[in-house]
């Protein structure tokens, strides 16, 4: 339990950059299909790097999204490659 309550902000921080993430590959979905103005895919790959990967991977496989373009998907897996490499050497270092 008291691991719980000291990182729950940490916890939390996750979940809302996560649910971000989706939120705007989701909005990025809908501006490519409607011809309108999107989202870089610099910020996309920002978002999965400072954690929203899962948000991410979540949002491509819900709605097909960037899911083709090889030199996204490479860039796209390194992130989540740093991510779960940086959590393992925090849970483990803890």
């Amino acid at each position: 339990m008291s691991f719980f309550n000291n990182h729950l902000w940490w916890i939390a921080t996750i979940t809302c950059i996560n649910l971000f993430a989706f939120f705007v590959f989701a909005f990025d979905k809908i501006m490519a299909r409607s011809g309108r103005r999107r989202v870089s895919e610099r910020n996309l790959l920002l978002l999965c790097l400072i954690g929203g990967w899962f948000g991410a991977w979540w949002a491509q496989s819900l709605w097909r999204h960037k899911t083709q373009k090889k030199s996204f998907r490479w860039r796209f897996y390194l992130c989540t490659l740093i991510n779960i490499t940086a959590f393992a050497i925090f849970w483990w270092v803890k």
